[in-house]
């Protein structure tokens, strides 16, 4: 016998703006109540975005420090930049 439960979990999180996240893979800036920046930093290929805030949250991101966000940043557009220029 297999059953299927489906679960909804809603959590609130209060955060001071600007808020700074990080995965593995993506650092976020919260800026606003609905948006945030995402940089995506891969070895083979990165990118940056405006998410939905929520996302580092679904995700599972942790805190990190603007200056971690603006080291990821900095290097993400130093990146795409060289790629550009090809």
């Amino acid at each position: 016998m297999e059953i299927t439960i489906k679960k909804t979990v809603e959590e609130k999180h209060k955060i001071k703006l600007p808020a700074f996240y990080k995965t593995i893979a993506h650092h976020y800036k919260i800026y606003s109540e609905t948006n945030a920046i995402c940089v995506t930093k891969m070895t083979v290929w990165g990118g940056i975005g405006i998410v939905q805030s929520q996302l580092p949250f679904e995700t599972g991101a942790v805190e990190c420090s603007e200056n971690e966000f603006l080291n990821a940043y900095n290097s993400t557009i130093n990146e795409l930049d060289l790629i550009n220029n090809i």
